[in-house]
């Protein structure tokens, strides 16, 4: 975390938007004490590809067969 007074920031100010932009938290201490922080929104997601993930999710083969003991469940209970 960098602690900064408001001459210092505006003199490093593309320095601290980079340092926020990956993750530092920069905060500008004014002369009578409020503080302001400078942290970074969020993280753009990255793009998702089709078939990324082959081979490492396995679903079983009888997936979408019939689970009888939840059949059970849901039309022998009584209401």
């Amino acid at each position: 975390m960098l602690l900064l007074k408001p001459a210092e920031a505006k003199a490093r100010f593309d320095e601290l938007l980079d340092a926020a932009a990956h993750g530092e938290e920069v905060t500008i201490v004014m002369d009578d004490g409020r503080q302001v922080k400078l942290v970074a929104e969020g993280q753009p997601v990255p793009q998702r590809y089709p078939g990324t993930g082959k081979g490492i999710f396995v679903m079983a083969d009888d997936f979408d067969e019939p689970m009888e003991d939840i059949e059970k469940i849901i039309y022998e209970s009584d209401p």
